[in-house]
């Protein structure tokens, strides 16, 4: 028989543990001989096995020497599972730790994606699945490149620079493409990581969203600039427009005498002429400058948007013609009816549309659309000309910006101060589909006589 002594555990083991005891059995029969050796296990005494056995030696040898093999055996059994319950142990606590992290980065308000060395996406977490529209299923395993709509080389040049200074990597705006097209300003703070796997480096990058924000900032900024544009342009207004109408009246008059004297002044004629169409445009100029200046006072009024927007392609009918120009309209029933000033907003609106018929040289389609979007009416111009720069774009509503030879740069700066005015926001990108440029007019609804308007 064979049995386990736990008396002697806790020892430290020695060099010669085995025991041989002798016994008498307790009803008096032939003597039991009894040989102990020690269960070690991570260099203690753990225990002692003893075998029991009769009409043999004890000591012998061979004996002494099979219990010492069994108990090293059971020693080591016992040293694999205190290491299997420690390891048990730790991977329940890593488990843990896992899910508390997965958990965390799921949770956390910006985005957060790691990388392998490769650029390829291991983590992708909530907030990313929101901005760009794409769900971790599909991020995952996938070059980052392909997934945000970035290129390749630039992005590569930017985690590149990012790996080698992760100490002193400063936060940076970069402009990324969600699924749809749509950009984003995005705020990105990247630093260098070890992997879990291999020990080869890779990335995590927090990504945060600042596309509303940058927005904002852009619009304080215009509005600064125009304001300053204006007060500047309310003292200048009156000093320049006198010269020029007197300039006007006299190029008239001299036109006129010199027209008298036939055909050998004609060539005098036309100069003059030329004198006096430029200072009738300088006097336009100055026009607009000083209703920029002033702030047109607001009349406001209930203003059905969808009948303005049929009343501004019936004037621009002509024009778009000429040109080749399709006019499209995408007016459902049931836009909103708002308070707003209906000549300054049909004053937009026709700046709007005869921009993009003007800059569709070669003919194309112009889509005047309206939708009601939550608590707001979204108007849209949108052509299908060479677009805009995007180096310019954020110069477009900066005064005296063009890009017509014979433009003066302030019809779009009147425009974004108007809407500013109405309490709305007037934006400006390229289309995604079919080139070309698009504005978006958003006026907040109002709300009239205690019950909203609509019109069909």
């Amino acid at each position: 028989s064979l049995t386990v002594d736990t008396s002697s555990a806790g020892a430290v083991a020695g060099e010669d543990e085995t025991v041989v005891i002798t016994a008498g059995a307790a009803d008096g029969a032939s003597s039991l001989f009894q040989l102990s050796t020690p269960i070690v296990c991570l260099g203690q005494t753990k225990g002692q096995l003893t075998a029991h056995f009769s009409a043999v030696r004890p000591g012998a040898s061979e004996v002494t020497h099979l219990l010492a093999i069994i108990s090293s055996f059971a020693g080591v059994a016992m040293e694999n599972a205190l290491l299997y319950n420690d390891l048990s142990g730790a991977n329940f606590r890593l488990e843990a730790a896992r899910r508390y992290a997965e958990r965390l980065i799921e949770e956390v308000p910006v985005g957060i994606v790691v990388l392998d060395r490769g650029y390829h996406v291991m983590t992708w977490n909530r907030v990313l699945t929101e901005t760009f529209g794409m769900v971790e299923e599909e991020a995952l395993g996938r070059h980052l490149a392909d997934v945000i709509g970035i290129d390749g080389d630039r992005l590569t040049q930017i985690l590149a620079e990012a790996a080698e200074n992760a100490p002193t990597m400063s936060p940076r705006n970069v402009a990324l493409a969600d699924t749809g097209g749509r950009r984003h300003t995005v705020r990105l703070v990247v630093s260098a990581v070890d992997s879990l796997v291999g020990g080869d480096e890779g990335l995590i990058i927090m990504a945060e969203d600042v596309t509303e924000r940058v927005r904002l900032g852009e619009q304080l900024k215009q509005a600064e600039r125009l304001r300053t544009l204006g007060e500047f342009a309310a003292g200048m207004v009156h000093e320049i427009n006198n010269p020029i109408g007197i300039i006007s009246a006299c190029a008239e008059v001299l036109g006129r005498k010199l027209a008298r004297h036939g055909d050998e002044f004609r060539e005098y004629v036309r100069s003059v002429k030329i004198i006096e169409d430029e200072a009738i445009r300088c006097s336009s100029i100055v026009r607009n400058l000083l209703s920029f200046a002033r702030e047109a006072e607001m009349n406001p009024v209930e203003v059905n948007v969808a009948a303005l927007l049929r009343r501004t392609s019936e004037f621009v009918k002509g024009k778009a013609s000429e040109l080749g120009v399709e006019l499209v309209l995408d007016i459902p029933d049931g836009i909103p009816v708002i308070i707003g000033d209906r000549d300054q907003l049909e004053q937009v609106f026709l700046n709007l549309a005869v921009n993009g018929i003007e800059a569709m040289k070669g003919g194309g389609r112009l889509q005047v659309s309206a939708e009601r979007k939550a608590n707001e009416v979204k108007i849209s111009f949108t052509d299908t000309g060479p677009g805009i720069p995007v180096q310019d774009i954020p110069r477009v509503f900066n005064p005296f910006y063009t890009t017509k030879s014979s433009g003066t740069g302030l019809g779009l700066a009147l425009s974004w101060s108007i809407i500013e005015r109405h309490g709305g926001v007037i934006r400006v990108d390229n289309a995604a589909d079919d080139g070309g440029a698009r504005f978006d007019v958003i006026l907040p609804l109002q709300w009239s006589l205690g019950r909203e308007q609509t019109t069909r």
